[in-house]
């Protein structure tokens, strides 16, 4: 059930939610995101429902929101999610303008998680594309996330959105991962960086170097075909989750370890969202399946 409204929320700071509309008070600019809450057919009615919020993709230059966006929102309220389709800020010279909007989103959510409806505690993000670039960058350690974000807000707002912001899981639908080379895709690359960036920044905006041990489940999918994002970028940061949670599981053999999966479709290239199995939900009831196992 979709709820007509863009909710703004402010770039940092309080919001006031307003029972009455489901509208938050708050100071622009800031993000906005459509909120799209799962219907009593798709969820235990006695149990908050989990959330994702969607970051679409579109290169850091748009937004692809019906695609990527809408379609995907609707597709999981009937798998029992309630969805925030994330209309995050580009880039347009700042870096971190696009993951201060999903860190920012994800603490709001939380903080108004009965308004919702929803279970603060199972908060994810589904990104596609530059998308789940942004996506891929919020699962990097806190430590990374402060040298990110570091001069975007006061230390204090900063420290916040890091703890509360950082998602519980996370869905990776053909991303881009790295910033270097031909693999990476250079359009995103420039919208995010601009046209000279230099080895630091690459290395600072490739989320696969900067994974942790506390790096939250994490489900991956890419088109074996993808020439515009090769799929060797969802290999590279599979392998980066891999090593960091086989190494958590290492230290903490008696604890419930959260997996990561990577699942490689043969025959799809890049952008096929939901458009060849809406119906049969390949790999959005494959998805679905390894969420309840986590």
């Amino acid at each position: 059930m979709k709820i007509a409204l863009l909710i703004m929320l402010s770039l940092i700071g309080s919001s006031t939610l307003s029972a009455a509309n489901n509208t938050h008070n708050l100071s622009p600019p800031g993000p906005q995101f459509e909120v799209f809450l799962a219907s009593a057919a798709g969820t235990d009615n006695h149990q908050p429902a989990p959330a994702i919020v969607i970051c679409p993709g579109g290169g850091y230059s748009k937004l692809v929101l019906e695609k990527e966006g809408r379609q995907i929102a609707q597709a999981l309220n009937s798998k029992g999610f309630s969805a925030f389709v994330l209309h995050y800020r580009l880039p347009e010279s700042l870096p971190a303008r696009p993951l201060l909007d999903l860190l920012s989103t994800i603490t709001l959510l939380r903080s108004h998680a009965a308004d919702y409806a929803i279970d603060a505690n199972r908060i994810g993000v589904m990104g596609f594309s530059a998308g789940g670039h942004l996506a891929a960058v919020s699962l990097t350690s806190p430590v990374h996330l402060q040298t990110l974000l570091g001069g975007a807000a006061d230390a204090g707002s900063i420290n916040n959105i890091i703890n509360s912001g950082r998602p519980d899981f996370a869905a990776l639908i053909y991303p881009v991962v790295t910033m270097f080379g031909d693999d990476a895709h250079s359009g995103s690359r420039k919208q995010l960086l601009g046209a000279n960036p230099t080895r630091q920044q690459r290395e600072d905006w490739s989320p696969q170097y900067h994974i942790g041990a506390d790096v939250p489940a994490t489900f991956i999918v890419h088109g074996v075909l993808d020439k515009k994002v090769p799929p060797s970028n969802s290999q590279t940061l599979y392998a980066a989750l891999q090593r960091a949670q086989t190494g958590n599981q290492e230290q903490n053999q008696e604890q419930d370890q959260k997996q990561s999966t990577l699942l490689l479709l043969p025959d799809q290239s890049h952008g096929f969202g939901l458009s060849r199995d809406f119906n049969n939900g390949l790999w959005l009831n494959q998805f679905v399946e390894w969420f309840d196992k986590q």
